[in-house]
């Protein structure tokens, strides 16, 4: 697994209550949205994505969103 992700990607404060929100090249729609980390994780993964920026959104429950903005890895 890359532990860049790890690194780079925050945690949940509480498991549920947050969205991993990923954007292709910092379009305005959003390309994937998902509760679980990991599975955030997988998708950059397996779509070979580098994450250029993470954005902080407060959510419905007053936490925060995560905006991951990204792009294709270069060679």
């Amino acid at each position: 697994m890359d532990t860049s992700y790890e690194r780079e990607i925050p945690k949940e404060l509480i498991k549920g209550y947050h969205y991993y929100i990923i954007n292709m090249f910092n379009c305005s729609y959003a390309d994937f949205i998902e509760k679980n980390r990991q599975k955030a994780i997988q998708f950059l993964q397996e779509n070979k994505l580098e994450i250029t920026e993470i954005k902080f959104e407060r959510n419905s429950y007053g936490l925060n969103d995560y905006r991951l903005i990204v792009r294709n890895k270069s060679n």
